[in-house]
C-alpha cells in the first residue's frame, strides 16, 4: 500500500484533471475505480478486492488530499 500511496502523489495533478474531485481506489499502482463518495468507493472495490488489499484516496487540489485512506477489516 506504500507503493500505491506513492504512486497516487506522483499522479495526483493527472488524476485530478483526468477524474476531477472523486475518490479513486488504488491497488498495484493501478486505478480500480472513479467514485463519488468514500462508503462507495470502500464498498464497491471491497466486490471484487480483498479490503486492506487497496487504498482508497480523495481526489482533489487541495493538500487534504494527501492524506492516506487504508480499506481494511481492522478497526
Amino acid at each position: 500500500m506504500k507503493d500505491d500511496f506513492a504512486y497516487f502523489i506522483e499522479n495526483v495533478t493527472a488524476l485530478y484533471e483526468q477524474y476531477g474531485p472523486s475518490f479513486v481506489a488504488i491497488k498495484n499502482e493501478h486505478i480500480l475505480g472513479v467514485f463519488s463518495t468514500l462508503e462507495d468507493a470502500v464498498s464497491e472495490t471491497a466486490k471484487s478486492h480483498m479490503l486492506g488489499s487497496f487504498i482508497v484516496q480523495l481526489c482533489a487540489k487541495n493538500p487534504e488530499s494527501l492524506v492516506a485512506h487504508f480499506a481494511g477489516n481492522i478497526a
